[in-house]
């Protein structure tokens, strides 16, 4: 990324000032700062939610800055997973299908799809809650499907932004350990945390302010 920058619509405020960050693969990187420092303006960029108002991205070499909304939509779909603080699971359908759904956008056969989505939930450690909805589930438990949702079409990097901050201890450091290991099988891993013990997990920190990286900090 280089010279990223994100303003408000209005042009008034700037939210990110020129950016350049680079993350290797296979990498762990915390990202860290008060509210309204740009944390999570800068993950939504870095996961295509959003675009820069100027500036340069690339994705595993190819500029994605300025694709059509339909290859970004596919470009997310088969290279970025996501992990919320809110889950986002859809509450009428079972643990199984809410696993599966990027899957079935991304056009994976079903027998396949099923497999791997089973799989995910062993994984997890949730193959007896297959058959729940997100209603039956703990918070914790939903976010396992969140994490096993997020993981389902093989993505190289994987984004979490506040995956603990709904949690309590235990739970958190549950999910931290499943974080790991999704990236000791090989995927980059940014995550967003105003928890110290989250951010412990990552090999490296960038310390945000006012839409500025202030420090770079190793483990």
């Amino acid at each position: 990324m280089e010279g990223a920058k994100d303003d408000e619509p209005s042009g008034e405020t700037t939210v990110l000032h020129s950016i350049d960050l680079t993350v290797n693969a296979g990498e762990f990187l915390a990202l860290q700062g008060t509210s309204g420092s740009g944390k999570s303006t800068l993950l939504h960029i870095i996961g295509l939610l959003d675009r820069p108002s100027a500036g340069r991205y690339a994705l595993e070499g190819r500029d994605v800055s300025s694709l059509p909304d339909n290859e970004t939509s596919e470009v997310r779909n088969h290279k970025i997973g996501f992990v919320f603080q809110s889950f986002f699971l859809v509450p009428y359908i079972t643990a199984l299908d809410n696993v599966m759904m990027p899957g079935l956008y991304g056009g994976v056969s079903h027998s396949v799809l099923v497999k791997r989505a089973k799989d995910l939930m062993a994984m997890v450690g949730l193959s007896d809650r297959m058959g729940y909805k997100p209603s039956q589930l703990s918070g914790g438990q939903q976010q396992r499907v969140a994490l096993a949702r997020a993981l389902v079409n093989n993505p190289s990097l994987l984004l979490a932004d506040e995956p603990t901050g709904q949690l309590d201890s235990n739970t958190s450091t549950e999910i931290m350990a499943l974080l790991n290991q999704v990236h000791e099988q090989g995927a980059t891993v940014i995550l967003v945390t105003h928890d110290e013990a989250t951010a412990a997990h990552a090999h490296h920190r960038l310390l945000m302010e006012d839409g500025r990286i202030t420090d770079r900090l190793s483990a």
